[in-house]
């Protein structure tokens, strides 16, 4: 064998081994779900891909914005004043409270028999719990423009299936900086919307009894509280399995809620189907004067990506203005009062 096929052999062979590790390493982020079928999995794994996909996109867009501050050395445009009732602690800690509160998310457009919502629920917290590489980088006296990391996972008495609770420290554009706490649900047992209804019923309905719970508890009394789910044509945020009707009544106690709540979010926001034309008039008078945003979403396939833009501007005090435009890119729009 010549010297020139053996360096041939040597390349294709290492060619080889660097696609396994490529497939292995993405296949690392890929869950095999018992009780699926070979098809259904194929969709959930499809799912899954294109959650992270939405996730890669809107933290590639903060990413690129990062670099350009460091090369620049300009400060990023922002507006803490437009945020001041998300600074507001509701206790005496200091501390700022989030709130992500992720639906029961089963297809029923494409009937595949799976839910979505654990998915979402995982490349959130995989996504929020990543070193944030550039903003040590950052120079003094610049809130970094790319806030979706650096978030730390701690254990207390709401961890559990389907909750956890992230801490940061946030950099204000004054250098100071408060600490975030960041609680997200989700609303499956499982992402198999059939056994959730028969074998795990029961689990079922404490989940999205316990997700239903905290989602308001949040709206009594936390800084910022984002639904990602169904609108469930106008009926409002919905945490358990469809039930074949759809009504006021949940859309109804939120109004209710956020009216005699006792420390009214500074910022709400419904990442939904069509939640702009569904609540928008009818919650008008419920956030007026005390809720500085409301964020809800068009006609769109991609709530989660305007969720996560949502969430990076709330955290980097973006001005108002260039939040819309931005959220207008995925079919998202803030109502101001």
């Amino acid at each position: 064998m010549t010297m020139k096929n053996v360096s041939l052999s040597k390349i294709i062979a290492a060619l080889a081994i660097l696609f396994l590790a490529l497939v292995a390493n993405a296949s690392e982020n890929i869950q095999v779900s018992p009780g699926l079928s070979p098809e259904q999995q194929k969709i959930y794994d499809n799912n899954f891909s294109n959650y992270d996909a939405q996730a890669r996109e809107v933290i590639g867009v903060v990413s690129e914005k990062t670099e350009d501050v460091l090369r620049t050395k300009q400060q990023p445009r922002t507006c803490p004043e437009q945020y001041q009732g998300v600074l507001q602690s509701p206790n005496d800690s200091g501390d700022v409270y989030l709130h992500i509160a992720i639906g029961y998310i089963d297809d029923l457009k494409n009937k595949t028999g799976l839910t979505e919502d654990l998915i979402a629920f995982e490349i959130l917290n995989e996504w929020l719990i990543k070193p944030c590489r550039t903003s040590r980088l950052l120079y003094s006296n610049t809130t970094p423009v790319h806030q979706l990391c650096g978030f730390e996972a701690i254990s207390n008495s709401f961890d559990g299936p389907g909750k956890s609770l992230l801490v940061k420290e946030l950099t204000m554009p004054n250098a100071e900086t408060r600490r975030v706490v960041l609680a997200i649900t989700a609303s499956s047992v499982t992402p198999l919307d059939r056994n959730n209804r028969q074998a795990r019923k029961n689990e079922q309905d404490d989940r999205s009894m316990e997700a239903h719970r905290l989602y308001y508890d949040a709206l009594n009394f936390k800084n910022v509280v984002l639904y990602l789910g169904h609108s469930r044509k106008g009926s409002g945020p919905d945490f358990f399995p469809y039930a074949g009707k759809a009504s006021k009544e949940n859309i109804e106690k939120v109004k209710t809620t956020l009216k005699s709540a006792r420390h009214r979010p500074a910022i709400v926001g419904f990442f939904s189907c069509d939640s702009a034309n569904h609540f928008s008039k009818l919650l008008e008078d419920a956030v007026e004067n005390s809720t500085r945003l409301f964020m809800t979403t068009k006609l769109t396939k991609t709530p989660f990506k305007t969720l996560l833009t949502a969430l990076n501007g709330i955290m980097t005090f973006q001005c108002q203005d260039e939040l819309s435009n931005t959220l207008d890119r995925f079919d998202g729009e803030i109502v101001s009062n």
